[in-house]
């Protein structure tokens, strides 16, 4: 009884000091990145004690996750009416309102939103990433219908402390979320991980003032309880091993669909080669499971590239008889029934966000212009289209865009989390 109360007091202690520390910090976006492991290793300025998860108790993503064959995720949709011609409407857009109190809120999103609907309560589950990732519910599945942060703390991902070296140190956040049970819970999810490079005492190499330059990979993980829990994270697409020198590289990003026509994984990924050029690419796996050694990636004609050793190559399209490349990163995918196409958007690193569809993966069309940068502006990242009824993984006619605009010129300037309605049509002219 006497070390229980020890144990408690020390860790009382700990948090008081961290939370005097925490609010000396400006509300500044690189302040949205100094989230650092748990009270065991000392208070240090801009550290926060993490909840410690026993994950031995929790689904291992080792041998793939656990899933019933008739699992929403797998579903079969319609193809027989693809529409070769199609268009789009896009509204005003607005700024969505921090309803449940996101801690990340001021830097979100980071990556894809993922939407999925919990069958047992009838709720819709949001997934927002940052440095880590949580989970959302309410009646819809827009982020300004959500009304509960549930559970309070991240469900995935955080900070490691500067002495701990791990694919996940700088981070891990989920992009791509999928029921696959049967009413049961049985998640399996995408994620995004980063390996910061750390500065020996010193600061950590960045660009612009930004976050610390990162090795990214892309892992897969597994929950029993609608994503409340998450078990260990295993890597399923990486891009070799770490290169010494800090830079941006690696192979991450992305979005996962299932996709029904070859009754496969297809996940489209950002992969950086070596002469600098930062485009999309893919991988897939043919196991429900999403076991990692199921996983390659795309050599150019095939899924038949090693996941680990091999480079990826990149996704290509004709214009004017050139062959081009989809240069930017985090794509949202759907099925959209609508056209009866694979509907994606990405941002290029303009600062653009692009729209391109395709009948088969990862054969995209010509990607055009969806919403194009404004003067007064930098720029809108991390797309995702979210249907308020179906989620992530189908749209429809009508569906709502989110993104982050920056309002300054590099990635530690300001942003703010944005929304606009879409429409898509058959034929070549929409309105609203």
């Amino acid at each position: 009884m006497n070390l229980f109360i020890d144990i408690r007091f020390n860790a009382i202690l700990c948090i008081l000091f961290t939370s005097f520390i925490l609010t000396s910090i400006p509300n500044t976006a690189n302040a949205g990145y100094i989230i650092f492991g748990g009270c065991n290793q000392g208070p240090k300025p801009g550290s926060k004690p993490e909840p410690i998860e026993d994950t031995s108790t929790l689904p291992s993503a080792k041998n793939g996750c656990s899933f019933d064959n008739n699992a929403p995720a797998f579903k079969r949709y319609s193809d027989s009416n693809s529409q070769n011609q199609w268009s789009f409407w896009i509204g005003q857009e607005y700024l969505v309102n921090n309803n449940v109190g996101l801690p990340i809120y001021n830097w979100s999103p980071d990556g894809q939103i993922s939407v999925i609907k919990d069958t047992q309560s009838n709720k819709m589950i949001n997934f927002i990433p940052g440095s880590k990732s949580y989970r959302t519910s309410g009646s819809g599945g827009l982020p300004e219908n959500q009304t509960s942060l549930s559970p309070a703390n991240h469900v995935v991902g955080g900070k490691y402390p500067d002495t701990q070296e791990k694919y996940n140190d700088g981070g891990e956040w989920l992009m791509s979320v999928f029921d696959v049970g049967n009413g049961d819970g049985r998640l399996i999810g995408f994620g995004h991980a980063e390996d910061h490079y750390r500065g020996q005492g010193g600061p950590k190499p960045s660009v612009s003032g930004g976050p610390p330059m990162a090795y990214k990979t892309f892992s897969v993980l597994c929950s029993n309880d609608w994503g409340n829990t998450w078990g260990q994270s295993e890597i399923i697409v990486s891009d070799g091993t770490k290169p010494s020198k800090p830079e941006w590289r690696g192979i991450g990003d992305g979005a996962v669909v299932w996709d029904f026509k070859n009754s496969r994984w297809v996940a489209i990924l950002m992969n950086k080669l070596d002469n600098g050029r930062a485009a999309l690419t893919a991988a897939a796996s043919y196991d429900k499971s999403a076991k990692p050694s199921s996983w390659k990636k795309w050599d150019g004609s095939n899924f038949g590239a090693d996941p680990v050793n091999d480079r990826a190559v990149h996704l290509q399209y004709s214009k004017n008889g050139r062959v081009e490349y989809f240069n930017g990163a985090n794509p949202s995918v759907t099925w959209n029934t609508k056209i009866q196409k694979w509907l994606m958007v990405y941002h290029k690193w303009d600062g653009d966000i692009m729209i391109s569809a395709a009948d088969n993966l990862p054969y995209f069309e010509k990607p055009i212009v969806l919403f194009k940068k404004g003067e007064g502006d930098h720029g809108r990242w991390y797309p995702t289209v979210i249907n308020n009824n179906v989620g992530t993984v189908v749209s429809r006619e009508w569906n709502n865009l989110y993104f982050r605009k920056w309002l300054q010129q590099n990635s530690a300037g300001e942003s703010s989390f944005m929304g606009v309605r879409i429409r898509i049509c058959q034929g070549t002219y929409c309105t609203e």
